[in-house]
């Protein structure tokens, strides 16, 4: 799992967990502002918004 900003810098993953229960991946990510990310896992690629 790898997350870029909109210049297709590597962020930093902090930390991530999964919920059995609801089939849930949570991450934190190492101080990222406001705005739009790509985020890479298992070859596919989605773009996330990330809020304030």
């Amino acid at each position: 799992m790898d997350a870029f900003n909109i210049r297709v810098r590597k962020i930093y993953i902090n930390s991530r967990s999964y919920n059995d229960l609801n089939k849930i991946t949570s991450i934190k990510l190492n101080s990222t502002a406001a705005g739009l990310y790509m985020l890479s896992v298992n070859g596919n690629s989605e773009m996330i918004v990330v809020k304030d």
